[in-house]
């Protein structure tokens, strides 16, 4: 497993992406919004990830999940463990007792009959230096790895939250242990300083959707889980070649089979009856006095079978501690089970159940066919070795009576479990459609960024071991109403509509004004400022939902009828107070008709200065080649002439456009440079998108070594320039997405030029994917432009390449070809249309090329 990028920079990256370049997203709130947005992210990335300086006895647990939610929830993430004072005093002081002092581990244990040092300590042995060494540390890295990885229960996994957590390892996993942790390597136990720990782990889940707390334990418990006993009835273990049983049949006990006339399932039980008594064979449920008068059976923990010696077991690990099992039966009065405990140095003590309340040593008796249960406290002797025993005994007043005591299931729990203060800091990051909801707060609260990329939650907690906060909150893998992608787009279409409709009430009041009194009319500033607000609270609650606080959640219902009603209420009141205002627009003055207003001066038209800035018709966003054709209104919007006469009313001001008619225009006489025919034409033809009438060559020739984008409807012009370079013994190259047995009976091209086809749909020698754009089709104009000096080409399809690319990629590319085509004295023509790309980007591709020639639809 490879670690995960830094979360924080991470995050940072994809907010930036999703704020501040989202489509459509409100220009009026741009200024301020982002800056807000991130702010906030900086500040709850400061507060979650930094470094913590814990007090003394905590466990200071960091962790985070970075999952992918398209579909199955999958990815990953990490927790880091950081133990001061008396914590990590305990946990060091548990890791040495087990993995220094032992060889192995005893049975019983989670890990039991595995080796304690690594492998590389070669024979296998106990170190017992009362120091922690790299094979010691290295071997509980790897129990606490496969402790999260769940290899030691019968469930894979360790659930935490919404996920399970199905593989861990350390952060630094190809490190050894005393750099890929602190505090472990090298300390002893009386050793103060802290442990830090380091994994990272994938996780997953299958699960549609469901509620979840927001903390719990699991991770927290797993550096001790490693130490928890648990000895019971069981056949086989990993890594235990025989089956035992922790208190074996010896000393007078016997494996017999159930009662056949009761309910009690399969399982044998633990009989202290006399198999044999004189000539006859005793049997087990139907005798009485079915034992000796003078009977003493014992039977204790023990690891060995069938020996049975006695086994202590080692409650320095254990948190609590219990012994349960089931029992039957009974006996005469006086003769008595008992459970016992001793330590090496005291005698055995006897211990009353705590199920019972009769507070009796005495195991309760009950008729053979009812199964009865008893629970006894060993937490007493925590931190301590003890022994520990079933004891039938009998008083020797020569009377017997009942079947005897049949016990089963005897089990012995000694859980390792972290005590004390929990610090837990969290962050979910999700990518994708999952969305959280529901949240269910008594505590901590939760806090929500939400993103068109997806989620982030971050969760602090921080509570006595036990004692986790109630926390709830509930995840959907996809929800409509929670999904932020479609909220995004409600939003973006709320805030939209808001200023579509502010400024359409606008204008229609201001066009209700006579056209001499329109330039004077304001707006609503109040109004349109109010608008802008609604829209940057719309943006503040959609991006921090939990701006309130997780009590006051802003779900997606109510964020849907915040967007809808804010659009619709902002809309109608807009309307409501220009349609007001619209009826006391004052009647227009009359004017003396001797007098000449202002106004109704002709407006400047442009002249040869106003050539220095690019001049664009209002109506069809063309460029304005001469000036001669340009024309301009009152209000400032600038018209082709020709524009304007068919128009004949300014689209702005509404103002009559009166052109004047440009006079008769004089005919020159032209020699094609190409086959030297004559033409007869008008003297302001343009002769560079003119065909000669006889070879059907432009009139002009073209500049080679330039780089010409040519911004036109067709790019039959772009075919024209490069056949008048190619025509002087120049050798082409054409790249289009037009098949090339059509492209030369479309644009009649010379027979030299090489053609590719820009497809993926019919691989072949001259076809190239335009998805391969800095591979194929680049290695190919390098190889034409570095063979063929002052060669030509012409890139056909741009608009093709970004769909199949983005425009970023096919910009980079063309500046590439741009400078190689410039080092080899090519001549490079790029046809593309004028809606082809947006305006943004269009300034952008006019940046990379030493001539833009835009060509009016008509020519």
């Amino acid at each position: 497993m490879a670690a995960a990028p830094s979360l924080s920079r991470r995050t940072t990256e994809t907010l930036r992406q999703a704020f501040l370049g989202a489509p459509g997203y409100p220009r009026d709130s741009m200024r301020t919004a982002p800056r807000v947005i991130l702010l906030v992210v900086v500040v709850f990335s400061v507060l979650s990830m930094h470094e913590v300086r814990a007090q003394t006895g905590e466990v200071v647990v960091s962790s985070d999940l970075e999952l992918l939610s398209l579909g199955d929830i999958s990815g990953g993430g990490r927790v880091t463990w950081l133990l001061t004072g008396e914590q990590a005093s305990e946990l060091r002081t548990k890791i040495i007792q087990m993995y220094d002092e032992k060889p192995m581990w005893p049975r019983g244990f989670t890990y039991e009959c595995q080796i304690t040092t690594h492998p590389s300590v070669t024979p296998p042995r106990v170190l017992n230096n009362q120091a922690l060494d790299v094979a010691e540390a290295t071997m509980f890295l790897a129990h606490l790895e496969n402790e999260l990885e769940g290899g030691s229960r019968p469930l894979t996994g360790t659930d935490f939250r919404f996920v399970r957590i199905t593989r861990a390892d350390r952060a630094e996993q190809d490190l050894p242990a005393d750099q890929s942790s602190s505090g472990l390597v090298g300390t002893t136990i009386n050793t103060t300083q802290n442990i830090e720990i380091r994994f990272i782990f994938n996780a997953g889940t299958r699960s549609p959707g469901r509620s979840f707390d927001q903390m719990n334990e699991s991770i927290a418990s797993a550096v001790h889980n490693v130490f928890s006993f648990d000895a019971f009835d069981y056949t086989s273990r990993a890594g235990c070649q025989s089956p035992w049983s922790p208190f074996p049949a010896v000393n007078g006990w016997w494996r017999v089979p159930p009662n056949p006339n009761s309910t009690f399932g399969p399982g044998d039980f633990l009989w202290h009856g006399n198999r044999t008594a004189g000539n006859r064979t005793v049997i087990p449920w139907v005798d009485l006095g079915a034992y000796p008068t003078d009977a003493a059976n014992a039977t204790s923990y023990s690891e060995d079978i069938p020996i049975g010696t006695p086994t202590r077991i080692d409650l320095r690990f254990a948190t609590r501690a219990t012994m349960t099992f089931d029992h039957t039966g009974g006996a005469a009065p006086g003769d008595l089970l008992l459970v016992q405990v001793r330590t090496q140095q005291s005698s055995w003590t006897n211990l009353t159940a705590t199920n019972d309340g009769d507070g009796d040593p005495a195991v309760d008796a009950f008729p053979p066919n009812v199964l009865g249960s008893s629970s006894f406290d060993l937490s007493p002797w925590l931190g301590e070795l003890i022994y520990v025993r079933l004891l039938f005994t009998a008083n020797g007043d020569a009377t017997t009576g009942g079947t005897g005591y049949f016990v089963r299931n005897i089990r012995v729990q000694a859980p390792s479990l972290v005590t004390g203060l929990i610090d837990h800091r969290h962050i979910d990051f999700v990518v994708g459609f999952l969305s959280f909801s529901d949240f269910r707060t008594t505590d901590v609260g939760a806090h929500l960024i939400r993103t068109p990329a997806g989620e982030i939650m971050f969760y602090n907690a921080r509570y006595t071991a036990g004692n986790a906060p109630s926390d709830q909150a509930r995840f959907a893998t996809f929800d409509f109403l929670e999904n932020p992608q479609i909220l995004f787009v409600l939003l973006v279409v709320a805030a939209w509509l808001i200023g579509l409709f502010q400024s359409r009430f606008y204008e229609r009041f201001r066009i209700d004004h006579p056209a001499k009194m329109r330039a004077g009319v304001e707006k609503t500033k109040w109004l349109h400022w109010t608008g802008r607000i609604v829209i940057l609270l719309l943006v503040l609650f959609y991006f921090f939902p939990t701006v309130f606080g997780a009590g006051l959640f802003i779900s997606g219902a109510v964020s849907w009828g915040l967007s809808i009603g804010s659009a619709v209420g902002v809309s109608a009141f807009t309307w409501f107070w220009y349609d007001r205002r619209g009826k006391r627009i004052p009647p227009v003055p009359e004017l003396d008709a001797t007098v000449v207003h202002p106004s109704e001066l002709p407006p400047p038209q442009p002249t040869a200065d106003d050539m220095v800035v690019r001049l664009v018709c209002a109506h069809c966003d063309m460029d304005i080649d001469d000036v001669a054709h340009a024309y301009r209104c009152q209000c400032g919007n600038l018209y082709n002439r020709v524009h304007a006469a068919e128009l004949g009313t300014c689209g702005n001001c509404a103002r009559t456009l009166d052109v004047v008619p440009e006079p008769g225009e004089s005919m020159v006489t032209i020699k094609c440079p190409f086959c030297g025919e004559l033409q007869v034409l008008e003297e302001r033809t343009v002769l560079k998108v003119t065909r000669c009438e006889n070879c059907h060559m432009v009139l002009e020739e073209i500049p080679p070594r330039y780089n010409y984008l040519v911004i036109t409807e067709q790019p039959v012009l772009a075919y024209d320039w490069f056949k008048a370079v190619v025509k002087a013994g120049t050798p082409g190259l054409v790249m289009s997405t037009t098949f090339p047995e059509k492209l030369k009976r479309e644009f009649d091209l010379p027979e030299g030029a090489e053609l590719y086809w820009l497809s993926d749909t019919s691989p072949g020698p001259r076809t190239l994917d335009p998805r391969r754009l800095d591979f194929e089709i680049m290695r190919a104009l390098s190889n034409f432009v570095k063979n063929n000096k002052g060669g030509a080409l012409v890139i056909d399809g741009l608009e093709y390449l970004v769909v199949e690319n983005s425009f970023d990629r096919v910009l980079k590319f063309i500046k590439k070809v741009n400078d190689l085509a410039s080092v080899h004295d090519a001549t490079m023509f790029v046809p593309i249309t004028p809606t082809g790309l947006g305006p943004e980007e269009m300034t952008l591709l006019r940046k990379e090329f030493d001539k833009v020639e835009t060509v009016p639809t008509k020519t």
